[in-house]
């Protein structure tokens, strides 16, 4: 039967697919900034062993026998620790977007401050699985809140709200957008925390964490998308003065004037003119659309066919 407990795990287990396609899409763009892709990849694949191991938690939630219990020991360790790592790789992504243009300022105290309380959390993992500092799971292979849990959730918060500070005062350096799927980050969390202390049955933050996640690869593709069509608008734009310049209007006005006053004067050199203008101007369309140097020949042909227009 369908239940809530069901339902809950199908949930983890969508968010964990997506970000999955997601971390692939990643690592098939080529067109991505490369720290921007490296840092939004980690993020999409430690938010997928999250997702996953919380999925696994769930569903071996008091499954009898030696594997129900590893199973949730070790889904549930997976859990705390990718909290941790989530964060880290969120908050590299964060700074990688704010001081792209300013690398040096990611050596600044608070900057580091994030890693800190991340490596602090992960430590403190570490140890709860020999002092059962955070959770207990019993002989029915059920998990159980230890006192300490608060500790997990207040170190993560704490680096959470470091990076809603940065995000707040360099808001400039990104785009309306981006601005607010990094800022879902650290808003839905901290709300899913809240509730989370007084409720408990589903699990509030890796949903919070899957959604914002979302919020932030739509918005880097859209991003990625705008960058691509500016790079696009502009290389137009270059190729329009790029064949200006080889063109030359201003030759072509004065060619054009030698040629009509020579169909009255000079038919037959008019004639050798009009033939020496189109070699001219076939030789400049032409070297547009070539992915190779123009040969030495047709160069010099080009260039006596100019010299010769311009003097007559």
């Amino acid at each position: 039967m369908f239940d809530r407990q069901s339902l809950h795990i199908a949930l983890l287990m969508w968010g964990c697919v997506f970000c999955l396609i997601a971390a692939l899409c990643m690592l098939m763009s080529k067109n991505f900034n490369k720290e921007k892709r490296k840092w939004l990849l980690l993020m999409q694949i430690s938010c997928a062993i999250l997702l996953g191991s919380d999925a696994a938690a769930w569903a071996f939630r008091g499954y009898p026998g030696t594997m129900g219990f590893w199973v949730v020991k070790i889904s549930n360790f997976l859990v705390f620790l990718y909290s941790d790592i989530v964060l880290m790789m969120y908050h590299g992504y964060v700074c990688c977007y704010l001081f792209q243009k300013h690398p040096e300022q990611k050596k600044r105290f608070w900057i580091n401050a994030v890693y800190a309380v991340c490596t602090l959390g992960m430590l403190l993992v570490i140890i709860s699985q020999f002092t059962n500092l955070y959770y207990t799971i019993d002989a029915q292979n059920l998990y159980h809140r230890n006192p300490g849990y608060i500790i997990s959730m207040i170190i993560p918060m704490c680096g959470m709200l470091l990076d809603l500070i940065l995000l707040i005062r360099h808001r400039r350096n990104v785009s309306r957008e981006m601005l607010v799927s990094m800022a879902s980050y650290d808003v839905l969390i901290l709300v899913a925390v809240i509730v989370q202390s007084f409720y408990y049955g589903i699990s509030l933050i890796n949903i919070a964490i899957c959604i914002s996640m979302i919020l932030i690869f739509v918005s880097a593709m859209v991003e990625q998308n705008r960058e691509l069509a500016s790079k696009q608008e502009e290389a137009a734009n270059l190729r329009v003065q790029l064949m200006l310049s080889q063109i030359k209007p201003h030759f072509i006005y004065n060619a054009l004037t030698v040629i009509q006053r020579l169909c009255v004067k000079n038919p037959k050199m008019a004639q050798e003119t009009v033939a020496e203008f189109a070699t001219y101007l076939r030789g400049n369309l032409e070297s547009l659309d070539r992915k190779v140097p123009v040969y030495f020949e047709k160069e010099l042909e080009h260039v006596q066919c100019y010299l010769s227009i311009e003097k007559k």
